[in-house]
């Protein structure tokens, strides 16, 4: 985002102040262990049972080995993930070597597990949209099917079927040559597949027009609340009066591609509603796929404690193909930052915490990639292109809500 300094320059009294125990303890989301001292009453209790009601001695001492083994693993086992869950000749692997060599992909599991309420609160939403919208569609048919004496069968006749244009021998000989190899049966039988499918999507696009126009004419507004996220906005990174109608959020990834074109939408939008948008950046480091967002990410917060956040976030963005270590001391030299004071921050990852926090209040608002926008909390739907438009849209209808348009 090329902005100017005087605008967009972050306060320099930006700290990382986040007390953070760590991706588990904040999720609740600590390995289940048992000590060895319950694992062998447990284990002992319940085969001791078993033992009573049998008479076999084989299985008797059977299980009896098998307590005993029991008590043996208990006892090396550990809360601190001492277990060892491997071994062989001359080798043995504790728990804890397991868990730290799957690091990366257990804590994108953990994430995983934060979006799910977020995703679920979204599809409910989107059912009941649905379900709102079928319902005043088929009011609408039978208002207009009464105003005409006819029946609602006979109004989709003449407004929805009679517009459906047949599939013509040629496009049904194209579409059989594109998927002859992913339909079975013969020609007739895979030709049937294709008329009756594109019969249907033509009727569906028909009727839904055909409803479109009924709403427009019945003055129809749908007024479903939308889904809204608590993202917190304090002691991050903005630009724009504290006090502005409308709050943008937009989590971001220093080594995305697509995160590199987004601040030019968003500054147009802040322009065109000057006084009236507030733009606050979060951090989302897809380290899975981007190696280097993750240090990027602390980087920009190391430079947001000198004052210079938007400075390096632009500098970032406009150079992704150099955000190693080295790479990003070279621009903090660039930017007339304090490099001591720089390089100490970066290499003592005092800012990783901070970055770790934004990843868990982004999972939790179900974000999974970037960039990711928020308008009042509303989350810009997954299938909009990320556009000035698309964003002038919701800021618009944010606007109107708050009667400051």
């Amino acid at each position: 985002m090329h902005l100017q300094s005087a605008k967009t320059q972050y306060p320099g009294n930006f700290r990382s102040s986040h007390r953070f125990s760590g991706l588990q303890s904040r999720a609740g989301l600590q390995p289940f262990r048992l000590s060895p001292e319950k694992k062998f009453r447990l284990a002992g209790s319940a085969f001791y049972c078993i033992i009573y009601e049998m008479n076999s001695r084989l299985i008797r001492l059977a299980l009896s080995a098998l307590i005993t083994t029991l008590f043996i693993t208990g006892l090396l086992a550990g809360d601190d993930g001492t277990q060892i869950v491997a071994r062989g000749m001359g080798f043995s692997l504790q728990q804890a070597e397991v868990e730290k060599a799957a690091e990366s992909k257990l804590k994108h599991l953990e994430l995983e597990k934060l979006r799910a309420p977020a995703r679920i609160r979204k599809q409910r939403h989107l059912i009941l949209a649905e379900a709102m919208q079928e319902l005043a569609a088929e009011k609408m048919l039978s208002l207009e099917a009464a105003a005409r004496g006819i029946t609602v069968a006979e109004l989709i006749e003449q407004e929805v079927s009679a517009e459906v244009k047949p599939l013509s021998r040629e496009e049904l000989g194209k579409l059989y040559e594109i998927n002859r190899t992913r339909l079975q049966g013969t020609r007739e039988e895979v030709e049937k597949q294709i008329t009756d499918f594109v019969t249907r999507q033509r009727m569906e696009s028909s009727r839904k027009g055909f409803v479109e126009e009924l709403a427009m004419k019945y003055g129809v507004k749908y007024d479903l609340p939308p889904v809204r996220f608590d993202i917190e906005t304090a002691g991050h990174p903005s630009f724009g009066p504290d006090d502005a109608p409308v709050t943008i959020i937009e989590f971001s990834d220093f080594e995305c591609p697509h995160c590199a074109k987004a601040p030019a939408e968003l500054h147009k939008v802040y322009e065109e509603f000057a006084g009236k948008v507030r733009i606050v950046f979060r951090q989302y480091p897809l380290w899975m796929i981007h190696p280097h967002a993750h240090k990027a990410a602390e980087a920009a917060l190391c430079a947001a404690k000198q004052g210079k956040f938007w400075e390096m976030h632009n500098l970032l963005f406009s150079g992704q193909d150099g955000l190693d270590n080295a790479g990003l001391k070279e621009k903090a030299s660039t930017l007339g930052l304090d490099r001591d004071e720089f390089d100490k921050c970066l290499d003592s990852g005092s800012c990783r915490d901070a970055v770790e926090l934004d990843l868990i209040q982004g999972s939790e608002a179900g974000i999974s990639s970037t960039p990711s926008i928020f308008i009042n909390g509303r989350p810009l739907p997954a299938e909009s292109r990320i556009s000035y438009q698309t964003i002038r849209n919701l800021v618009i209808e944010e606007l109107e809500k708050a009667g400051s348009r």
